[in-house]
């Protein structure tokens, strides 16, 4: 699982502090991941910048390959991810004046007894955002035939080989 970072001291220190922390450990799929796994090797540099009602987590720019299924021929294979100006707020306390539903970039408390912040969250909302919405392994990739259910990828002179 990755881990929680700690937020106590940058919540004692001025506005405008801010802390790099290096994600790691990316080998470990997020909870809340979907239908991906994140490929060993993979870490993103985050900021934690504090502002007066709390931090704000900050991921400037990631590269992160993923193994992940291709939607044509369900092959598996590694996609590379570029994440640009990924960022989630955390409240030290609930702000009387804004809406949790409605709040246009995020909502989250941090615990006053624990004071860390979870990136597991984070991090599978953000990949989940940067992947396609079409995943293929490569873009002349034709896919399963619907017929026979053979890889029309394959070379199509491969039975003729076979016998």
């Amino acid at each position: 699982m990755i881990k929680k970072v700690s937020v106590g001291e940058l919540l004692h220190s001025v506005p405008g502090t801010q802390i790099e922390h290096l994600i790691a450990d990316l080998d470990q799929t997020p909870v809340g991941a979907v239908n991906f796994k994140i490929a060993p090797g993979s870490e993103a540099n985050s900021l934690i910048i504090r502002i007066p009602d709390g931090v704000v987590l900050a991921i400037p720019y990631a590269e992160i390959e993923i193994d992940v299924a291709c939607d044509r021929c369900l092959q598996n294979y590694k996609h590379n991810l570029i994440i640009e100006n990924a960022e989630q707020l955390y409240y030290t306390h609930k702000l009387d004046d804004v809406d949790v539903e409605d709040h246009e970039f995020g909502y989250e408390l941090i615990s006053n007894k624990h004071q860390n912040i979870d990136l597991n969250t984070f991090l599978a909302d953000v990949i989940n955002l940067a992947i396609p919405t079409t995943l293929l392994c490569d873009e002349n990739c034709t896919g399963i035939d619907y017929k026979t259910q053979d890889d029309t990828n394959r070379n199509p002179f491969a039975k003729l080989l076979d016998q």
